[in-house]
């Protein structure tokens, strides 16, 4: 038998053996009748040897179809490959808000939001002692001078000053019973006698609100002359904190809580 014969026979094996290679789960019933015709066209090319081409069988009516091969080339140039496309070739585009992000309104941006009213006493110092109030808290007062006057608030009426609340009555401001109207001596010296806290300064400097008072006095060093005498200058935060009070007193007494003026 010649080579050239040889190749008939094993071509319809070969393309069996591919499909069964590459095409999927029905390999198997295709095989099954595949081998049947392989037998038909070896003893037809056996038979007639001068024929130089054989016949491939069709397959039998209601036969299904190979699946589509994986091995098989596209059509065209086989050394290029087109992408896959989807829907016909046509690719929609993304939503145009996609990935955006909506800005805050303006109701969330705390910038933006307005402050707490102020409480009773500090409303009535800003309306009756307007310019008390500009120098200590408000536009006449500088940052520094600010902060300064509310460290000593925070210590004579507590760290809710910023509220506007009245004085507490158990504050070193009232704790002088010869001073009702209230007295920022007491919380200067502490339990240091007041004729020598005034003569050589506070015994002991951490008691009551001296160390904030000696701050808001900008003196230095702290000498009690230079603390006390301090207190009565406008050029600096504790001088304005007791004009402020001073305003208060009269012109804001209950809303401030200063007890009321006794009748003589």
């Amino acid at each position: 038998m010649s080579m050239q014969h040889f190749a008939k026979i094993h071509r319809p094996l070969t393309a069996l053996i591919l499909l069964a290679a590459c095409g999927g789960g029905e390999s198997t019933t295709l095989l099954t009748g595949k081998a049947d015709a392989v037998s038909s066209a070896n003893s037809a090319i056996e038979g007639d040897l001068g024929s130089g081409v054989a016949d491939v069988p069709a397959l039998e009516p209601g036969a299904a179809p190979s699946p589509p091969s994986d091995c098989a080339q596209p059509p065209g140039d086989a050394g290029t490959s087109e992408p896959p496309v989807s829907d016909g070739g046509s690719a929609e585009p993304p939503p145009a808000d996609a990935g955006a992000v909506e800005p805050p309104s303006p109701e969330a941006d705390a910038g933006t939001s307005e402050p707490p009213p102020l409480g009773a006493c500090l409303s009535c110092a800003q309306n009756t002692c307007p310019q008390q109030f500009a120098n200590a808290l408000g536009a006449q007062s500088s940052e520094q001078n600010f902060a300064v006057v509310g460290q000593l608030l925070a210590c004579v009426i507590g760290s809710d000053w910023q509220a506007g609340g009245p004085i507490p009555a158990d504050s070193c401001f009232f704790s002088d019973p010869t001073q009702p109207a209230g007295s920022m001596v007491p919380c200067y010296c502490g339990s240091t006698p007041t004729a020598q806290c005034l003569a050589t300064g506070p015994a002991d400097g951490a008691q009551a609100c001296a160390h904030q008072i000696e701050l808001a006095s900008g003196c230095s060093p702290f000498t009690a002359s230079c603390v006390t005498t301090s207190g009565s200058s406008p050029a600096v935060a504790l001088g304005d904190a007791l004009q402020l009070f001073n305003c208060e007193r009269v012109a804001c007494t209950v809303e401030c809580g200063f007890p009321a003026p006794t009748e003589e």
